[in-house]
C-alpha cells in the first residue's frame, strides 16, 4: 500500500531484501525482532488498499527491551485502527460508526506525531515506509468521515446506565473471566459443580447469576431465587421450597406441586418434584441459584428453618449428576456458622467477584449501548476508575448521573455543551450531595457490614479515611489505640471483603481504603458523626 505502483514495487523489493538479511540474523540479539518488524511492514505495503489491512493477522508485539519500540508502537496503533475500521464498515449503528471513526483517527494522528518526531533525530529504514502507510490510512479515514457525517443530538439521551437493578443482556459486560469459570465448572466438566459467588457489596453477583444461562451455555439452565423475596419465611421451609419450585417451573415448564402438598409434606413433595424434573431434563446442568444466601443463617437463628435444612439441600445434589447449587453473597462459606454450612465446605468451589479491571470499567462506561451518543475523554475514564477502583455499582452510578447532568443542562436549561464528558464533569457530580444520597444503600451497606464480626472495623475505617495513601500498621495502632492482635483481627475481614487494600510505599506496607468514593463518604459523613 503506497502512493504509487512504482513506489510500492520499490518498497516490496527493499523489504524483501531486509527480510532475507534479518532471517539470517534471527539467532542474535534483536535479530528476531527486526525480522518480524520487516515482515509486518512488508504485509502493510503489499496490501492493495486500506480495506485489505482487515485481512492481516496482527503480529505478536514484542515486550521488554526492544530495539524499535517506537516502530512497534505505531504498528500497534495501526492494528488498533484496523479494529475500529471493522466497526466503521460493518456496524449498523450510525453513532457506533462515528465513534469508531473518531477513535481510529486518534490512533493515526498519534502515530504520525510519533513518526515525525522520531525521524528528526533518528535515521531508520522503516520510518518513511510506515509513515507513508499511516498517511494513506489517514486520507481514507478523512474521506469516510464525510459519508458518516456529524452527530446532532436533538432530544434527551435515554439513560443506558443501570443502578440498583441487575444488568441484563448485552449491557452485561466485564465479567468474562467469571463466566469462563462457570462454563468450565457447569458445562465442560462431566457434571456441574456447585459454586459460591462471594464479594464486596453491589459487585454484580446477582447480574452474573441472572445472565448465566445465556452467557455460559444454553444447555445449562439456572433457576434463580433471591432469598430476600422470602425474608420473613412465615411458613418456614415451605416458603423457601415454594420459591425454588417456582424458579424451576420457569425454566423447565414442568408444573409445580400443589400448595397443599408442599404445606403438608414439604421435603417429600420437593424431592419428588426434583426427581420428575431430572428425568425429563435433557440439558447438561440444572443449577439452583440462591442469591443473598446469608438469609438462610438468619432464618435458622430465628427458628424458622431447622439446622438440617442445608443438609437436606445437599442431599438433592446426590439425586442427580445434573444438579448443582450456586450461592451468592457477601461471605465465604467458612465465614458462616459451621454448624449450618459445614456440609457444603468440601463440595462448593468459591469464586471471588472482585472489582472490574480498568479496561472493563472503560468498556462499561464508553459502550453502554450501541446507540449511545455521548463520549468520554480518555483521561475522564481513567479518573472514574481511580474514584471507583472498578466497583460496578459506583461506575454505573457515575455514568447515570453524567447523562442526567447532560440532559438537564442541554434540554432543561437550554444551554449548549459538548457531548464529551471531562474530568471536571465527573468532579461536579461526585462532589454533590445528590450523588451520595443516591448511592446511600451502597455506602451505608459497606459501613454497616464493617460493624459485623471482628470489633473495631469502623474505627479503622475512620482512622484511614483522612489518608488517601494509607497508614502503616504501626501508624494505625497509634491512631486507634488498639492492641496489635485486635487491629490485625479487624484488618482481616476488611481486606477479605475488599473494603481496604494493602499497598507498598517506600518499602513499607500501607493499609488504605480500597474505593476512593467510599473514603470520601466516610470523611464527609462519619468522621464527625457521634453514632457509627
Amino acid at each position: 500500500m503506497c502512493a504509487s505502483r512504482q513506489q510500492r514495487d520499490q518498497c516490496i523489493d527493499f523489504l524483501s531484501k531486509a527480510i532475507n538479511l534479518f532471517d539470517g540474523l534471527r539467532h542474535i540479539k534483536h535479530g528476531e525482532e527486526m525480522y518480524q518488524l520487516a515482515h509486518t511492514i512488508s504485509k502493510f505495503i503489499q496490501a492493495r488498499s486500506v480495506l485489505s489491512l482487515l485481512d492481516i493477522d496482527p503480529p505478536i508485539i514484542p515486550e521488554g527491551n526492544v530495539l524499535r519500540s517506537d516502530a512497534w508502537f505505531v504498528v500497534k496503533e495501526i492494528f488498533s485502527t484496523v479494529e475500529e475500521l471493522r466497526i466503521v464498515i460493518h456496524s449498523t449503528s450510525r453513532s457506533a460508526r462515528s465513534f469508531a471513526l473518531n477513535r481510529s483517527l486518534g490512533h493515526i494522528i498519534e502515530s504520525i506525531k510519533k513518526l515525525k518526531s522520531f525521524s528528526k533525530s533518528h535515521v531508520r529504514f522503516e520510518t518513511p515506509i510506515i509513515l507513508n502507510v499511516v498517511e494513506i490510512i489517514q486520507e481514507y479515514l478523512f474521506s469516510v468521515s464525510g459519508l458518516i457525517g456529524q452527530i446532532e443530538i436533538k432530544e434527551p439521551i435515554i439513560n443506558p446506565y443501570i443502578i440498583g437493578d441487575p444488568v441484563l443482556g448485552n449491557r452485561f459486560i466485564g465479567r468474562e473471566d467469571i463466566l469462563r469459570q462457570l462454563e468450565e465448572l457447569w458445562f465442560i466438566n462431566t457434571s456441574p459443580q456447585s459454586v459460591i459467588l462471594y464479594g464486596h457489596r453491589r459487585m454484580g453477583k446477582t447480574s452474573i447469576l441472572r445472565n448465566a444461562t445465556t452467557k455460559v451455555n444454553t444447555e445449562v439452565r439456572v433457576a434463580y431465587v433471591n432469598l430476600l423475596s422470602v425474608s420473613s419465611a412465615s411458613n418456614g421451609i415451605t416458603d423457601i421450597l415454594m420459591a425454588i419450585c417456582d424458579a424451576l417451573e420457569e425454566i423447565t415448564e414442568i408444573p409445580v406441586p400443589s400448595n397443599n402438598d408442599l404445606f403438608q409434606f414439604p421435603e417429600t413433595t420437593f424431592r419428588r418434584y426434583l426427581e420428575q424434573i431430572t428425568k425429563t431434563f435433557t440439558g447438561k446442568g440444572l443449577i439452583i441459584a440462591l442469591d443473598e444466601f446469608e438469609k438462610i443463617e438468619e432464618l435458622i437463628d430465628a427458628g424458622k428453618l431447622s439446622k438440617g435444612f442445608l443438609g437436606f439441600l445437599r442431599g438433592m445434589v446426590h439425586m442427580s449428576s445434573k444438579i448443582a447449587f450456586a450461592f451468592a453473597g457477601l461471605h465465604k462459606l467458612q465465614e458462616m456458622n459451621a454448624d449450618y454450612f459445614q456440609p457444603f465446605y468440601a463440595s462448593f468451589i468459591p469464586i471471588s467477584v472482585a472489582f472490574l479491571t480498568r479496561d472493563a470499567t472503560h468498556q462499561v462506561l464508553a459502550n453502554p449501548d450501541p446507540e449511545f451518543l455521548l463520549e468520554y475523554e480518555p483521561a475522564t475514564l481513567d479518573h472514574i476508575y481511580d474514584l471507583t477502583n472498578g466497583q460496578p455499582y459506583l461506575t454505573q452510578l457515575i455514568g447515570f448521573q453524567l447523562v442526567r447532568m447532560f440532559n438537564d443542562y442541554v434540554f432543561e436549561q437550554g444551554k449548549p455543551r459538548d457531548r464529551t464528558f471531562t474530568i471536571d464533569d465527573v468532579r461536579t457530580i461526585c462532589s454533590g450531595e445528590n450523588f451520595f444520597t443516591t448511592g446511600i444503600h451502597y455506602f451505608k451497606g459497606v459501613w454497616d457490614q464493617a460493624a459485623e464480626g471482628a470489633t473495631h472495623q469502623q474505627d479503622i475505617l475512620k482512622a484511614l479515611a483522612p489518608h488517601p495513601q494509607g497508614l502503616t500498621e504501626s501508624e494505625l495502632i497509634s491512631q486507634t489505640n488498639l492492641p496489635k492482635e485486635t487491629l490485625q483481627a479487624a484488618l482481616k475481614p476488611l481486606k477479605d471483603h475488599d473494603v481496604i487494600r494493602s499497598q507498598k510505599t517506600n518499602e513499607m506496607v500501607n493499609w488504605a481504603i480500597a474505593v476512593e468514593l467510599f473514603r470520601n463518604w466516610v470523611v464527609k459523613y462519619k468522621l464527625n458523626s457521634v453514632d457509627s
